[in-house]
């Protein structure tokens, strides 16, 4: 069977445009796709910071069809550019090297910009100037009226933090932002809307434990408070 007569055969999953994690996180993706279809923002030219592996490049060039600019501080992986090829997306994907503290480009350009899991890293050792920063000099770089998409580590529950300072080597110095900081952060934009989820499955790394308690989790959320949640994502409008 071919692809044209079988459309889901070779395509990406939340898998490839994740990496990990991909129940709760993926709920990020599930939310995009309706505002950037409501919005009727489905093309153009769009960032992606902090891309490491590139998923979210993917997701835009698939899923969609906008010419994407996949960055990273020290410029995305190998592993990035097999996977863009895989899936013949590389077509519409350019690499550079990009800080999102200082972005070398101009003003009012993208029509959208998205990330995932940055602003820990950018804000290490309690610097929330620099995440703020961050967030600015992504404002600056969107059209009027362009999106920024994100999705973010939260700080959670005082068992996140305990848990992570126990088991997770990187949080001695990564700044989990709180929903109230990051409803904050977007503050210069025209519109916002921030959500999050996820609790019980911050704490399992294994793949099929995760898809185990997902049900729970979406149960829980009714029952725990946003701010407890693991995961904060949402949009913004310049």
């Amino acid at each position: 069977m071919t692809k044209e007569e079988n459309p889901t055969l070779n395509r990406p999953t939340f898998k490839d445009y994740l990496q990990w994690d991909i129940f709760i996180w993926g709920k990020a993706l599930n939310y995009w796709a309706q505002i950037l279809k409501e919005k009727k923002i489905t093309q153009g030219l769009a960032l992606e910071i902090g891309s490491k592996d590139g998923g979210l490049s993917l997701y835009l060039a698939n899923e969609f069809d906008f010419k994407v600019i996949c960055s990273d501080i020290d410029g995305p992986t190998k592993k990035a550019k097999e996977l863009h090829k895989k899936y013949s997306a590389d077509i519409n994907i350019e690499y550079r090297k990009v800080d999102a503290l200082n972005l070398q480009f101009e003003n009012n350009i993208f029509d959208v910009v998205i990330f995932k899991s940055v602003l820990g890293s950018i804000g290490k050792n309690n610097n929330f100037e620099l995440q703020q920063r961050a967030i600015n000099e992504l404002y600056r770089v969107l059209k009027p009226k362009g999106i920024l998409l994100f999705a973010e580590n939260a700080k959670a529950s005082f068992l996140h933090t305990y848990f992570r300072k126990k088991f997770r080597k990187w949080a001695s110095y990564w700044r989990y932002v709180t929903f109230n900081e990051m409803i904050d952060m977007l503050s210069a934009f025209s519109f916002r809307e921030v959500h999050s989820s996820g609790f019980l499955s911050a704490f399992f790394s294994n793949h099929t434990i995760k898809r185990f308690f997902f049900p729970l989790d979406n149960t829980l959320e009714n029952l725990i408070s946003r701010k407890f949640r693991y995961v904060i994502y949402g949009y913004a409008i310049k």
